[in-house]
């Protein structure tokens, strides 16, 4: 009968592959971000989960995922970036809820995944259990709240209506417009007007007026400001390029000497 054969084809077939090389198992998915991004030494820190290869359901279990935990360092000079395994074979309620970058100390990037973690960005090295050093955190845990885009941006009508709703970087969050030396400015962030809403603009301006360098962020939704007197990073959506393309997380450090911008994608 033909439909016999049909099955012994289908069970030969099976029975090949798991005698060999090939896998039955649904591939992983890539990593997304897990909560804020934070500065940590030389680089831009982010919590990264990955659902894990998996046996394929005729009724997908939620419950039966398992994720990878992973600490992204990147760095600000655009280098590529280092990825630190912190766990493997975790299911999101493990950590879903709680994980979250905390504090810098200095020496120690302190964060809480499935547990409390810590990692040495100097010595390379990951701390984890009865290896992270009890007290805390030895400075101000200031990391653990989000600080709104809003909070870093001034507005300002020093530039009349040349720009769309332009304001000037603070120095920290409701504080006073950032002040770079050599020569004096500050830096302007404003609208462009591509897009439905445009996208985040950034121009370091001289006192007398002069346009230093300007540099379009590509970012349609902006979800972080982390400014810093050399360098200073922006993540949010990017304005997609082509039809039907995904708005994923990105990041853009941006070189305030000289404009030049490392763009990334928080996908990985």
């Amino acid at each position: 009968m033909p439909e016999t054969r049909l099955v012994s084809w289908g069970l030969a077939v099976l029975t090949a592959l798991g005698t060999s090389s090939c896998s039955l198992l649904v591939p992983e998915g890539s990593g997304a971000p897990i909560g804020a991004s934070r500065r940590a030494g030389n680089s831009i820190a982010t919590l990264l989960q990955t659902l894990e290869s998996r046996v394929p359901e005729l009724h997908r279990r939620p419950e039966n995922d398992r994720y990878r935990l992973s600490l992204v360092l990147h760095p600000l000079d655009g280098g590529a970036p280092k990825v630190v395994v912190i766990a493997r074979g975790l299911r999101s309620s493990d950590y879903i809820h709680a994980a979250r970058l905390i504090a810098d100390d200095g020496r120690l990037l302190w964060f809480h995944a499935h547990e409390n973690a810590a990692y040495d960005y100097r010595a390379g090295r990951l701390l984890l259990g009865d290896e992270v050093p009890p007290g805390g955190p030895l400075g101000p845990m200031s990391m653990s709240r989000i600080v709104p885009p809003k909070e870093w941006q001034e507005p300002t009508d020093r530039f009349g209506t040349q720009y769309k709703r332009p304001a000037l970087i603070r120095e920290s969050p409701g504080g006073k417009p950032l002040r770079l030396q050599g020569p004096e400015s500050v830096l302007l962030t404003y609208r462009s007007t591509r897009g439905l809403y445009g996208t985040m603009v950034l121009a370091r301006v001289a006192e007398d007026g002069r346009i230093l360098w300007t540099m379009d962020t590509d970012l349609q939704d902006v979800e972080q400001i982390l400014p810093g007197t050399e360098t200073m990073a922006v993540i949010g959506k990017k304005l997609p390029k082509v039809p039907d393309e995904v708005r994923g997380p990105a990041l853009v450090i941006v070189n305030l000497e000289t404009g030049a911008a490392h763009p990334h994608s928080l996908w990985m």
